[in-house]
């Protein structure tokens, strides 16, 4: 095996190696690794210290303090597991994989960084003018403030990133840092950006993880605070279940909020971004602006059993009757065209009003119908949804929307 790495070509692992040695590979010479579903380790560096252009392939595993050091040349990886079980060893860490003024290319694998003791390791370090990391599982167990599941220096000018359709898993820290990101400056640099379809699974699971907290993991705040500074066009697509604080709202260009949109969901987002389809939904519930403006932040979570204690006052009952400034209101919702009513009539039970797009592209507009109770009469919510349209209308379309009220709309139950 070393003298293959050292002479260059192919070579395919028929069982386990433990190595003696790390394998260097000479600029200029070319290697593919194909690991036949064995174990190639070696517990005192880097399994590679590559200047060459390397490709690892098939499935099976590479362990060792590092797994890859590139310091030129070509890494590419088209499968396998590598493993780093770093140590502070000559003033450095080791990495999963390490690379210097090198092209990385990654089109499948799974790659963990693990700690031993107080140590926190980065699962990538990578020096280079292109970075890319696509369809991949980076799973890595690191802790405290400074662990880094993913993390990425680039040294130049003008450099390509692209993180895209990854699962991060079991990432306690900063999932995703490119150095300099808390002021931006890395990612000046870049020429091109592109950070989509991730997901975090030690994040956002639901139920108790997230109790007492609508914050996004630090990680995401300071990735799009540094994308957003380096583009004023930038464009956050929000997937998520439930409202979340949003402190960098006013320094992007949009806001698509996606919710949970399964499988296809990146096909609807490409579809909405570039305007082959109108984004015309609304907001399901109020979007505070922080946790501590939602009523039952003092209590929930915080007993054996869920207590609603709100009453009548749930979502934008509470906060229209108690006056708190929201993020987004409930029913909130913005589209490529623009929408007017106008022409409202009510006679008995029956309301109407007549919708028009008043844009330049077709689209669907919510008419919602509230109602309030009369002055001086039984404690009520300012006003209280009893029903709610969609339309469809071309431009300068107009449509009448209407809506039939009867006694129960307006009952209350009173003890």
């Amino acid at each position: 095996l070393i003298a293959a790495v050292e002479n260059g070509g192919m070579y395919r692992l028929t069982g386990d190696i433990e190595l003696a040695q790390s394998l260097s590979l000479a600029q200029g010479t070319e290697f593919v690794l194909d690991l036949n579903g064995n174990g190639l380790s070696f517990d005192s560096g880097y399994v590679f210290s590559s200047e060459g252009n390397l490709t690892i392939t098939g499935s099976g595993t590479v362990s060792g303090l590092g797994a890859i050091k590139s310091t030129g040349g070509t890494v590419i990886i088209n499968g396998g597991t590598f493993n780093c079980s770093s140590r502070y060893q000559d003033g450095t860490y080791q990495h999963t994989l390490k690379a210097e003024n090198s092209e990385v290319i990654i089109n499948g694998g799974t790659f963990d960084a693990t700690v031993n003791g107080q140590l926190t390791v980065t699962a990538f370090k990578i020096d280079g003018m292109e970075i890319s990391l696509e369809n991949n599982t980076v799973d890595g167990t690191v802790k405290g403030p400074q662990g880094y599941g993913m993390y990425m220096v680039p040294d130049v000018t003008d450099y390509t990133l692209n993180v895209s359709n990854n699962i991060f898993r079991n990432i306690d820290s900063h999932a995703v840092c490119v150095q300099g990101c808390g002021q931006g400056s890395a990612v000046t640099a870049a020429k091109d950006i592109r950070l989509t379809g991730n997901a975090f699974e030690s994040w956002g699971t639901g139920g108790k993880d997230n109790c007492g907290s609508m914050k996004m993991p630090d990680g995401h705040l300071r990735m799009i605070k540094a994308v957003a500074g380096a583009n004023p066009n930038t464009v956050v697509v929000l997937l998520c279940g439930s409202p979340v604080e949003c402190p960098w709202a006013d320094s992007v260009k949009a806001i698509l909020y996606m919710g949970l949109p399964g499988q296809a969901g990146g096909e609807a987002a490409a579809d909405l971004l570039y305007g082959r389809v109108n984004p015309s939904g609304k907001l399901a519930e109020s979007w505070p602006y922080t946790y501590d403006d939602v009523p039952s932040s003092e209590i929930y979570g915080k007993t054996a059993d869920a207590l609603y204690q709100e009453g009548i006052y749930v979502g934008y009952r509470y906060y229209d009757k108690s006056g708190t400034r929201l993020r987004w209101p409930f029913g909130y919702g913005l589209s490529y065209t623009d929408f007017r009513c106008s022409d409202l009539k009510v006679s008995g039970g029956k309301v109407s009003v007549t919708v028009t797009n008043t844009g330049k592209y077709p689209g669907a507009e919510v008419v919602q119908l509230f109602i309030a109770p009369p002055a001086g009469g039984l404690h009520r919510p300012l006003r209280e949804l009893k029903g709610f349209k969609k339309v469809f209308l071309n431009p300068s379309e107009s449509k009448t929307v209407l809506f039939e009220t009867d006694d129960r709309s307006f009952a209350v139950c009173v003890k």
